[in-house]
C-alpha cells in the first residue's frame, strides 16, 4: 500500500498495469506451490509437535513436494510468458515476478503456525518488506526503472524464505531427511482435499483482475488492484487472528474461545469498513492524486466484502475444519468460486 501511490505517479500506466498482471498469474502458482499445505501441514504439525520424528518426516515430506510443484510451476509458467503475445512485450518482468513464487515455495510458514509461534513469522516479513520496499524508492526514479519493482519485489519473497529456512535450522534444529515415495505421497492426499478450496478462494478477486486486464483498458486494472489492495490491507490487520486460533482450536476446540474471535474480528471489521467509507475520496486522492468516481464507487462496493470475508474465514478454518468438517468447508468454498465465474460469465456477455 505505501509503494501503490508512489509507483503510480512514476510509471507508464501500461507498464504498472503489467506489473499488476505479473504479480496475479504469480498468485495463481503461488496457490498451486503452496497447496493445501498451509492447512494440511499446520494440522499435522500441530498434533504432532512432541514428536521430533515425526516433525522431521512432515517437514522434509512437504518441501520435497513443494519444490516439485514449484518445478512444474516453473515449466508451465516459461511457457504461457513465452508463447502468449500479450505477455511477451514485458517478459522481463513477468519473468522477475516468479521470484515471488519460488520465495513461498520456500517459507515454510505451517511449521511456525504448528507449532503456534508466529512471532518469527511476523519479524521476517516485516522486516524483508520494509527492507526491499526502501529499494524499490530508492531505485525507481524514472520511467525506465520499472523493471527493478518486480526484482525487488521478488527478491522480498526469496529473502523471507530463505531466513525462516535458517531460523527453523537454529531455533528448532529441524533437520531435513530425503522422505520415502510413501510418505510424500501421504502428505500429497492428506494437502489434495484443501487445494481447490484454497485455489477458489485466491481466485475470487485475482480472477478479476486477470480480467479486467484481457478485456478492458489497463488503467482500470489499477482502479481495481488498488481497491483490492485496501481492502486486503484492513483485512490483513484482521485475520492474524484466524492464524493464530486455527491450530490452538484443530488440538483442542474451545467453543468459547471461537465465539470471542468471532465477535471481535466482526466488530472490528465493520468498523473498519465504515471508517474507509467516510474517507473514501481521501484515499482516491492519496493514490491516485485526484478523486476518481469510478475509483470510489468500486471501493465502496468492496467495502462490504470486508465483514463477510471474515464471517466466511471464521467459519472455515478455525470452525469446520478444526471439527473435521473438510468436505463440508472445501465444497462451500468451491461452490461459491464456481458462482462467482458464472457471474463474471454473464457480466461479460
Amino acid at each position: 500500500l505505501i509503494l501503490i501511490p508512489y509507483l503510480v505517479n512514476i510509471l507508464d500506466s501500461s507498464i504498472y498495469g503489467h506489473i499488476i498482471l505479473a504479480q496475479t498469474v504469480s498468485l495463481f502458482f503461488i496457490v498451486f506451490v503452496n497447496f493445501g499445505f498451509p492447512l494440511s501441514a499446520t494440522r499435522q504439525i500441530a498434533t504432532n509437535r512432541h514428536d521430533p520424528h515425526k516433525i522431521t518426516e512432515i517437514f522434509s515430506s512437504v518441501m520435497s513436494l513443494r519444490f516439485v510443484l514449484l518445478i512444474l510451476s516453473f515449466l508451465v509458467y516459461i511457457f504461457l510468458v513465452s508463447y502468449s503475445e500479450k505477455y511477451n512485450e514485458y517478459i522481463d518482468i513477468y519473468l522477475l515476478s516468479f521470484g515471488a513464487i519460488i520465495g513461498h515455495a520456500l517459507f515454510p510458514i505451517w511449521y511456525f503456525q504448528g507449532f503456534e509461534d508466529m512471532k518469527y513469522i511476523t519479524t521476517i516479513n516485516i522486516f524483508c518488506k520494509l527492507f526491499f520496499t526502501a529499494l524499490t524508492f530508492l531505485f525507481v526514479r524514472a520511467p525506465d526503472d520499472f523493471i527493478y519493482v518486480p526484482l525487488f519485489y521478488s527478491l522480498g519473497f526469496v529473502s523471507s524464505g530463505i531466513i525462516s529456512l535458517i531460523v527453523i535450522k537454529i531455533v528448532y534444529n529441524q533437520k531435513f531427511s530425503f522422505p520415502t515415495i510413501k510418505d510424500m505421497v501421504f502428505y500429497f492426499l492428506d494437502s489434495l482435499k484443501y487445494f481447490w478450496s484454497r485455489l477458489s478462494s485466491i481466485g475470487y478477486s485475482n480472477s478479476n483482475t486477470l480480467l479486467i486486464g484481457l478485456i478492458l483498458p489497463i488503467k482500470y486494472v489499477t482502479y481495481y488492484y488498488i481497491a483490492d489492495k485496501v481492502i486486503n490491507g484492513i483485512l490483513s490487520l484482521i485475520t492474524p487472528i484466524n492464524d493464530a486460533i486455527y491450530p490452538y482450536l484443530s488440538n483442542k476446540f474451545n467453543s468459547k474461545v471461537f465465539r470471542t474471535s468471532v465477535m471481535i474480528t466482526v466488530v472490528a471489521s465493520v468498523l473498519a469498513s465504515l471508517t474507509i467509507f467516510l474517507l473514501r475520496d481521501f484515499v482516491s486522492i492519496l493514490f491516485l492524486k485526484e478523486i476518481v468516481s469510478i475509483f470510489t464507487h468500486l471501493l465502496s462496493i468492496l467495502l462490504m466484502v470486508i465483514p463477510i470475508t471474515i464471517i466466511y474465514v471464521m467459519l472455515g478454518a478455525p470452525l469446520l475444519l478444526a471439527k473435521g468438517y473438510v468436505r463440508e468447508f472445501n465444497n462451500s468454498v468451491i461452490y461459491g468460486f464456481i458462482c462467482h465465474l458464472l457471474l463474471l460469465f454473464f457480466i461479460y456477455q
